[in-house]
C-alpha cells in the first residue's frame, strides 16, 4: 500500500507538466542567480510609513539649481541613512552564523535596474564620510559600470554553474558562502537600499541579501498627506524597513523610521554635516 501511493505520488510528481506547457531552458549562471534568491535570509518583520516629500522637493530643485548635479531623492535617501546610522550605531550591524559584527564603515549598496532576476549593485563604500555631491557623482559613475558589467558577471557565473553542475552540491556552496560576512560585505554592503521608482508602484518590499536591515522604496506620487490639521496632495513614498530580528527589536526600526521621515521633511540636515 506505501510502495504504491509512493509510486502514485512520484509518477505525478514526473508529469507536473500539462499539456502544451513548454520548459524553458536555465543556463548554469542563471542557476546560481536561482540558487542565490533561495539563499537569501527573509525579513523577520518589516515597518512602513508614508513620507511627505514636498520639503525635499523644494530642497532638490534648489540643490540643482546651485550646484549643478542631478539630485534625486534616492541620494537623498542614502545620505540620510547614513546620518541615522552614524548617530545610532546600533543599526549597523551584521550577522555572522552566531557572531554579532559592528562594521568599520558603512556601506550603502544600492540596487540598480538589470536584466537579471537579482539587480546589480552599486556600494557606496564609507557613505557616511561623503557629501550629497560625492554621492551623486559616485552613485551615477559605479551605476554605469554596474550595468555595463553584468553581463560579463553573468558570464562568470556560467563558468563557476559549469564546475558545480550538481543541484544539491552547488546550493550547499551557495547557502556556505552566503554566511561570509566578508563576501557579503563586498557584494552588497553594510546596508542595502532598493527603490522601486515608478508611478504606478505604491508599495515595495524587497528581499534582503544578508544585510540587518534594508529599505525597500516605493515610487513617488502625488498622494494626500496630513498637513496639521489638514490634508493636501504633496509629493510622498512609502519606506519600508525590512528588519533581522536576531539584532533588531521592533522597536528599533519604529526609532529609524521617525528619524528618516524628519529629516526627509527637514532636508537642510543633509547638508549640516558636510
Amino acid at each position: 500500500m506505501k510502495e504504491s501511493l509512493f509510486n502514485t505520488l512520484r509518477n505525478f510528481a514526473d508529469e507536473s507538466l500539462f499539456e502544451g506547457d513548454e520548459i524553458v531552458k536555465v543556463d548554469p549562471g542563471r542557476r546560481i542567480l536561482f540558487d542565490a534568491v533561495d539563499s537569501a535570509r527573509r525579513p523577520d518583520g518589516f515597518a512602513t510609513m508614508l513620507v511627505d516629500l514636498l520639503p525635499a522637493k523644494e530642497f532638490k530643485d534648489a540643490f540643482r539649481k546651485r550646484h549643478g548635479v542631478p539630485l534625486t531623492y534616492l541620494h537623498m535617501l542614502i545620505k540620510a541613512c547614513t546620518l541615522i546610522m552614524k548617530k545610532y550605531p546600533w543599526t549597523n550591524y551584521m550577522i555572522e552564523r552566531y557572531r554579532v559584527i559592528h562594521p568599520s564603515s558603512i556601506d550603502v549598496g544600492i540596487s540598480v535596474a538589470g536584466e537579471e532576476v537579482i539587480t546589480p549593485v552599486v556600494i557606496i563604500r564609507e557613505a557616511d564620510k561623503k557629501s550629497l555631491i560625492e554621492i551623486v557623482e559616485e552613485f551615477r559613475r559605479k551605476t554605469a559600470e554596474a550595468i555595463r558589467d553584468e553581463e560579463k558577471n553573468l558570464e562568470k557565473l556560467r563558468k563557476i554553474g559549469r564546475l558545480l553542475p550538481i543541484n544539491f552540491l552547488r546550493r550547499m556552496v551557495i547557502r556556505y558562502l552566503a554566511q561570509s560576512y566578508r563576501l557579503r560585505r563586498q557584494v552588497v554592503g553594510t546596508v542595502q537600499i532598493s527603490m522601486m521608482n515608478t508611478k504606478e508602484t505604491d508599495l515595495f518590499i524587497p528581499m534582503t541579501m544578508g544585510t540587518a536591515v534594508l529599505m525597500g522604496v516605493g515610487g513617488v506620487a502625488n498622494r494626500p498627506v496630513a498637513v496639521g490639521d489638514k490634508v493636501e496632495v504633496r509629493p510622498s513614498v512609502y519606506v519600508t524597513l525590512l528588519i533581522d530580528h536576531r539584532v533588531w527589536h521592533p522597536l528599533h526600526a519604529s526609532e529609524l523610521s521617525k528619524e528618516l521621515r524628519w529629516i526627509m521633511e527637514h532636508p537642510e540636515e543633509l547638508e549640516k554635516t558636510e
